[in-house]
């Protein structure tokens, strides 16, 4: 039997307990460091929990929520796993997570019309 987790939510809740630093901060989410995929993958190397996929997955989400994607538009830097600044946000990240924001509230507020 495997002891893999099975729901998206909760790898994000194991990545969230493996990598405090990263992932719960107390001012709030802030961007990860471009590549975080591969660091990620390193230290959880040979996990029962979690497959590379799972959290492939899991950060996709992660970056696609709303609060992450105003963080990358709002944050001066970026962090590692272990909380510490890393790189400057580039410009066109800042310009590809505004757009994303824009297309992503179009949708909801669509949606919401839709259903009246």
């Amino acid at each position: 039997t495997t002891n893999k987790l099975k729901d998206i939510n909760e790898v994000l809740e194991f990545l969230y307990q493996e990598f405090p630093q990263c992932f719960k901060q107390k001012d709030g989410i802030k961007p990860l460091k471009v590549g975080i995929f591969k660091d990620i993958a390193e230290r959880i190397e040979g996990s029962e929990k979690v497959s590379k996929t799972q959290v492939r997955q899991a950060l996709r989400k992660y970056t696609s929520n709303w609060r992450y994607l105003e963080a990358v538009t709002k944050s001066e830097f970026r962090i590692d796993l272990d909380g510490n600044q890393g790189e400057k946000v580039e410009q066109e990240h800042i310009d590809h997570a505004q757009k994303a924001l824009e297309e992503s509230r179009a949708k909801m507020a669509k949606r919401k019309k839709q259903q009246r």
